[in-house]
């Protein structure tokens, strides 16, 4: 693969002209084009079974106004935080959520795109009872404008990125499961790394050598760790293990359980139900009532 390259679409809705560059980096996501001419039996996406939902929606500040909440474990959960300055300043907030959902294990993946919209009555049932006093999760659920909808997938790790003036990045090179937010921070570590390299070695060939040998690796352990979800499965391994009985706590009890204490403070008192500490205080609620995590700034 020496010389420059040349691009030129095989079909396309609208005219696309040719391009020649001196490297091919695809950033072409999950479905990467690059990336099926690079591997062409990989096959498609592997889908876990779990179904996604993402939507925004415009209401009152919860908590600190900056509070990132998690309620559920990974296979029932909600995600929620708000994402604009501009809101907050008017008082208001703009809340980025998603409910995830076990739909279906060893099933065909469901339809995947971009673009594909969910209607409210299919996935609004299991997240009924998340209503807590500083925050109606189904209220909030119901005044989004539209919900989209994805299966969670990943793929497995490569064995190279490096095809000397062709490479890949971001979900192009290792599409993840959307476990702390690896899937857009490990993106941007990938551009940091390739452009330094791109800066410092002597070739283009070099450059993506470089990229491929500390990235791919540490992409590789990322997609095999949130495989096993994270410091949910902590949490989730922890609601699992309460006595049997235990598990009859209600959304409406935990929420008028939650307490706060210092972040400093090593433990909960024994009254206070158990909780997963992030940030500088932590509220907490009984484990699958349902069981929440806040990290708030």
């Amino acid at each position: 693969m020496n010389g420059r390259w040349t691009l030129a679409p095989v079909s396309s809705t609208r005219p696309v002209g040719r391009v020649e560059a001196d490297l091919l980096v695809a950033c072409d996501g999950v479905h990467s084009v690059v990336r099926r001419t690079l591997y062409p039996d990989e096959g498609p996406p592997r889908w876990n079974g779990i179904t996604m939902w993402r939507a925004l929606t415009v209401g009152e500040p919860f908590l600190s106004g900056r509070t990132m909440m998690m309620a559920g474990h990974f296979r029932r959960r909600m995600v929620i935080y708000p994402i604009s300055k501009r809101y907050e300043d008017q008082g208001r907030a703009l809340i980025n959520w998603v409910a995830e959902l076990n739909t279906a294990d060893d099933q065909p993946m469901p339809r995947q795109d971009w673009e594909h919209t969910a209607r409210l009555k299919d996935m609004l049932e299991p997240f009924a009872s998340y209503a807590f006093d500083f925050l109606d999760v189904p209220a909030l659920i119901r005044r989004a404008e539209v919900i989209y909808q994805y299966p969670m997938v990943d793929r497995d790790p490569l064995p190279t990125w490096n095809f000397g003036q062709v490479t890949l990045v971001g979900d192009a090179a290792h599409p993840m499961y959307p476990v702390g937010s690896n899937g857009a921070s490990q993106a941007i570590l990938d551009a940091r790394i390739l452009a330094r390299e791109l800066a410092l070695q002597p070739s283009t060939e070099a450059a993506v050598a470089g990229y491929d040998a500390q990235r791919r690796p540490a992409t590789a352990m990322v997609v095999q760790a949130n495989r096993q979800v994270g410091p949910e499965h902590a949490w989730r391994s922890s609601s699992n293990g309460l006595p049997t009985g235990s598990r009859t706590s209600t959304t409406s009890s935990a929420s008028r359980s939650w307490r706060r204490y210092p972040a400093s403070t090593s433990a909960p008192p024994a009254s206070t139900p158990r909780c997963s500490t992030a940030g500088p205080r932590c509220r907490s609620a009984e484990p699958l009532g349902p069981a929440a995590h806040v990290k708030e700034e």
